[in-house]
This record gives structure tokens, sequence and C-alpha cells, in this order.
């Protein structure tokens, strides 16, 4: 929260490298990393930009292009290029440092990692934007593998080892693409589960059960790195719900979309847009069970529901709405 005292004791340093080592020095050059990546902290890429330029040069020059220096220095660029915008550019370091760091280090090395998952948040952030085009499902469909090959650089430790960032991306692309490729109008109406799920898509289905796999994988990640009761654990959690009612497995999903509901009131208030959305899910998820269910008797959660809504908004707006 103090990023003006930040970068005013980052550019002393560099300022003090350079004077007492010179501005090409390994040091100096670290120093100039530090520096602009404030500066990107801060919202200031702009400045960041040049400052790296600079310094990758002199990287280039004096370490060669596979040291981690300057392997740091092309991935800070690219970070400083997607804040400006400039997206090609900024592909373009991050493809460039993937490949020099597989060829460097092997692709189960850290860095090698850290360069995977940096190339997928982009092509993934990319694919999520609404427009839909070639280029966005080329994008997604690179995403998903490099997620896959993040995770399975694990291991048997998978999640664990690599985090639960890349199990959450990789989960919600999969469940973004079952959508994309159901029939219009499925998800609409919930209806009785078939062994294909409601879907009727045995490829869309297989979608959905890697993206509920993944966010459960996530979910117990974040659980026992946090406890149960922390806001990382809503986006697993609302994401399993999500998949399991897809799929037309009401009796798992419903339970889950009452924790997802009244965790996301807990921390982050009744008027907050996941808050929102949960209650949405949490009503959905309650008639998709009904229906499910041709004995009133069996759904056991009525209770469960009426209560995790009361005070959430009034039941005549509910009616209504």
């Amino acid at each position: 929260g103090k990023s003006d005292e930040a970068q005013q004791l980052a550019a002393e340093c560099l300022s003090t490298a350079r004077d007492t080592l010179g501005a090409a020095h390994p040091d100096a050059l670290a120093f100039a990393v530090n520096y602009a990546q404030v500066l990107v902290a801060s919202g200031d890429a702009d400045a960041a930009a040049p400052l790296l330029e600079k310094a990758l040069a002199a990287a280039r020059s004096t370490l060669g292009s596979a040291h981690s220096l300057t392997l740091t220095m092309i991935s800070s660029l690219a970070t400083a290029r997607h804040a400006q915008g400039r997206e090609a550019e900024a592909e373009a370091l991050m493809r460039e440092d993937l490949a020099t760091s597989r060829k460097a280090f092997g692709s189960s090395h850290p860095d090698t990692l850290t360069s995977i998952f940096n190339l997928a948040v982009l092509l993934d952030e990319r694919a999520q934007r609404r427009v839909p085009s070639s280029c966005s499902s080329s994008a997604a469909a690179e995403a998903v593998h490099l997620l896959r090959e993040h995770l399975n650089a694990g291991g048997n430790s998978g999640v664990a080892h690599c985090g639960a960032s890349s199990a959450m991306r990789l989960s919600a692309l999969l469940y973004a693409q079952a959508r994309q490729a159901s029939p219009p109008g499925r998800h609409a109406s919930p209806s009785v589960p078939t062994g294909e799920g409601h879907t009727g898509a045995p490829a869309v289905s297989a979608m959905l059960e890697e993206s509920a796999q993944l966010a459960l994988s996530a979910l117990q990640a974040r659980r026992a790195a946090n406890g149960s009761g922390c806001t990382g654990t809503i986006p697993p959690l609302s994401l399993l719900a999500h998949a399991l009612h897809e799929l037309g497995r009401s009796d798992e999903a419903a339970p889950l979309a009452v924790e997802n509901f009244k965790l996301s009131r807990e921390l982050l208030g009744s008027t907050h847009p996941q808050t929102v959305a949960a209650m949405g899910l949490l009503l959905q998820t309650r008639a998709a069970k009904v229906s499910a269910h041709t004995d009133a008797a069996a759904v056991t959660d009525d209770a469960t529901v009426t209560d995790a809504l009361e005070g959430a908004l009034p039941f005549a707006w509910l009616s209504g709405h």
C-alpha cells in the first residue's frame, strides 16, 4: 500500500548500483528489473517499459539470452507490454521466454513452469473475451494444453505441486467450452439427468466432468492451505457447483450451492455480484433437485435453502423474479 515509498527505495538502489558497479553490471541490471516491476505494480507500465528494454539489451549482450536474469527481464517486459495493452508484443516475449526456458532448463524446471503458466494466463484472458472468433478458440485450446502441461509436471502431486491457480483456470476454461459447445437453451431449464448428463453430448459431459474434478482439487488445496472460511475457496466452490449442476447431478450440486451462497454472503456481503450470482445458482439447483424427484418428500434440503436465503432479499422480490 506504500507504492510511492517503494518506488523511491527501488530508484535509490538502482542509482547506487549504477554509480558503484556500472549500468551493465548484473547486480545493477537486477535492480533495474526490481524498479521496473515496482513501476508496473504501481500502474506505470509506460515508465517501466523503456527501462526494461535498455536493461534487456544490456543483459542479452553481457549475459546471453538464456541467462536466468535475461529471462526474468523478458518476462517482466512482457508483463509491462500486457499492461500497456500491447498484447501481440507481450505474447511474442512470453513465447520467447518459454521456448528459451524449455531449451535451457527443461520442461519441468520451476522457471519453465512459471513461463508456461504466464503464457496460459494471457491466452486464457484472450479466450474469455465475449467476441467469438477462430483466434479466441485457438487461444482457448492452447491455454488448455499449456495448463494441462503445467499440472502434469507435478506428477502425482498435481495441484499440490503447481498450486490451485492452474487447476482453477483449466476448470473454468473447460466449463466455458462445454457451455459453448452445448445446444442453445439446454442450460436454461435443467432436466432429469441421463447417463451422459442433461447436456446430451458425451464430449461436453467429459469436459464438465474434468472441470468438476479440477475444481474439487483446487477447492481441497485451498482449504488445506487457508481453511474453509476464506475468500479463496469461493471460486472453486462455485465452479464445482456449476459443473455438477450442468451435469444434472443436482443431489451433489445443491448442498455446494448452499455453502457457496452462505460463504459469499458472509465474506463479501449480500449485494456483492458474486453473492447475487450464488443466490441464483442456489435457486437453480433447488429447482433442478425438485424436478429430479417425483416424491416431494425426497427433497430434504428445502429448510436448509430457506434458512440460507433468509434475509438475503425479500421473498416478494424473489417470487417476482
